[in-house]
């Protein structure tokens, strides 16, 4: 899963200001962040998961998203701003387990509920903020729909978005880390 920090009142361009979750310089690319689901309930960037599986993986990186947005914030306030933070997945159930209206959050999934109940936390914790949420669909291991006729630009971007976090999970299956967050310092922390 990858995310994207936008503005929607750029001022004088009318177009979205793209920042990264480190920095107050704009930029015009989506970071991503890679890691292992952490399955060790000890661990600092555990958020839930007790099994390892393609829909963990993705669910197990809204926390991580969505905790890195709101510490990027803490660090760089600027008065008056707002976020629009885009989320492409390809699981529904990602979506469906986080993305429930406000008066509902307090309902448990079936499934992943540890997971799933930490990301409508912080869901709300980014709405509290002033920001929105946006969640794209797309289609997973879209890869092999690049080059047909029938492809649309902004479902190619998709496309390509959804390689890049393939690449980005392959890597997380393999141990490789970047951009993981403490979640439990965070929480402690931040979150009451």
């Amino acid at each position: 899963m990858r995310k994207v920090y936008r503005s929607p009142d750029q001022p004088g361009t009318g177009r979205p200001q793209v920042l990264p979750p480190c920095s107050t310089e704009p930029c015009h690319s989506p970071v991503t962040c890679h890691g292992p689901v952490q399955l060790d309930d000890q661990a600092s960037d555990f958020s839930g998961c007790v099994r390892l599986s393609n829909n963990t993986a993705e669910l197990s990186a809204v926390p991580q998203i969505l905790a890195h947005f709101l510490m990027w914030k803490l660090r760089n306030p600027v008065e008056g701003w707002r976020a629009h933070i885009v989320l492409v997945y390809d699981s529904q159930l990602t979506k469906d387990a986080c993305d429930v209206p406000a008066d509902r959050r307090h309902i448990p999934p079936k499934s992943n509920e540890t997971v799933a109940m930490l990301s409508r936390r912080l869901l709300q914790a980014v709405e509290d903020s002033g920001s929105t949420v946006t969640w794209v669909k797309t289609r997973g291991h879209a890869d092999k729909y690049i080059g047909q006729a029938d492809v649309s630009a902004a479902a190619h971007h998709a496309v390509l978005g959804n390689q890049a976090a393939d690449n980005a999970a392959t890597a997380g299956q393999r141990g490789k880390r970047k951009g993981v967050m403490n979640l439990e310092q965070y929480l402690r922390q931040h979150l009451h």
